[in-house]
């Protein structure tokens, strides 16, 4: 296998990996507060039920399901890419890996800004292998 695929597989495995690292804080046992006021926010978020386009729903049983949205969807690129690797071209595998560094480039910024360092660690591991997959074995035939 050349480096390319060696690499793409790397990011494409850490992607399908950050995955399961978000299922595990996903599933963890549920934190309460330190103090009152941190108490109150949990209560409230988990009890006060409000309508969300014709459901009732909790803050908590949005964010959950939003939660486990987003762990699925970087399972879903991260094992579609690695099906996809074996048989792939490099001209295949660019173009996969330009779509990739959008959707990583748009996580990463959304990281930045509303979730703390280790997610915006990996996603920022995961573009420099993806960039790196780029820029190694460009040369010659679209076929190998």
């Amino acid at each position: 296998m050349n480096a390319k695929k060696i690499l793409f597989g790397l990011a494409s495995t850490l992607l399908a990996l950050t995955s399961v690292a978000h299922l595990l804080g996903h599933f963890a046992t549920e934190a309460v507060g330190n103090n009152p006021t941190e108490n109150q926010i949990y209560s409230l978020i988990t009890t006060y039920i409000w309508n969300v386009a014709g459901t009732e729903l909790t803050l908590w049983q949005l964010f959950r399901g939003y939660s486990l949205v987003f762990a699925a969807l970087l399972a879903f690129v991260g094992v579609l890419n690695l099906a996809v690797l074996p048989g792939s071209t490099r001209g295949l595998l660019n173009r996969i890996t330009a779509v990739d560094l959008a959707f990583l480039g748009l996580l990463l910024g959304i990281s930045l800004r509303h979730f703390p360092t280790p997610p915006t660690y990996a996603f920022a591991l995961i573009i420099t292998l993806y960039l790196l997959s780029l820029m190694v074995g460009n040369g010659g035939s679209q076929e190998s």
